[in-house]
């Protein structure tokens, strides 16, 4: 066999994924009854700080999910559904071992991963609601913080862009294109974003800005 038909067996078995669609990752942690909370969360934490695009996570169960819009760039994974699959499952499972005690024996870290899209923000809505079934859980978001205030970004990562500079609307950063420009409250000096995590709200009665989080936004 020559290395071109070689290649040609392993990119006939690729999948990609489609550009600019909501991608759910899920991993289910096996025996996930044997393990702390607190190393599950942390888990999800550096899943979230470790794949580029992630947008929030949500956990219950040792059921993690991720939800992956690529509006900004193009992903690392450069929409490989294998390479998705083999790497989130891998970051999770090494994270979690390494978390854990070597003084107590505990069950192999073992995360099992599927991944698919949604056709728009509204839908990976009602996926969360269905996953949740009315079982809070906790929700990751990340929290973005403009010269000390916390403001809600857009999903670019700034507020408004004007004459070379970035700055704050009068308001908060909770806007979209349709609105006009805002009049500026003051000049951002520092910008500081960090994963936070918190009880899950019930996704049937979910705010704004989750679903901001999730949506895309034009830049103004």
């Amino acid at each position: 066999m020559s290395k071109e038909l070689l290649e040609y067996h392993k990119k006939f078995t690729e999948h990609l994924l489609i550009e600019k669609l909501p991608t759910i990752i899920e991993l289910d942690l096996h025996k996930h009854e044997a393990f702390l909370k607190d190393d599950v969360n942390h888990t999800v934490k550096f899943l979230c700080e470790s794949i580029e695009g992630c947008k929030l996570a949500y956990t219950k169960f040792g059921k993690i999910v991720l939800v992956v819009i690529d509006y900004e760039k193009e992903t690392k994974f450069n929409y490989n559904l294998q390479k998705i699959v083999s790497e989130t499952a891998s970051i999770a499972s090494a994270k979690m071992a390494q978390l854990l005690s070597i003084t107590v024996e505990h069950p192999l870290v073992i995360f099992s991963t599927k991944v698919f899209q949604l056709p728009d923000a509204s839908e990976v809505l009602e996926y969360l609601k269905i996953v949740q079934n009315k079982e809070e859980g906790t929700l990751f978001l990340k929290r973005t913080y403009c010269n000390e205030e916390e403001v809600i970004m857009n999903v670019l990562g700034h507020c408004i862009f004007k004459d070379g500079r970035y700055y704050i609307p009068q308001t908060s950063c909770m806007y979209n294109a349709a609105e006009s420009m805002l009049s500026f409250k003051k000049e951002i000096l520092t910008v500081k974003s960090v994963w936070e995590s918190n009880e899950a709200p019930l996704f049937s009665k979910t705010s704004k800005e989750l679903l901001y989080k999730i949506s895309k936004i034009n830049e103004l």
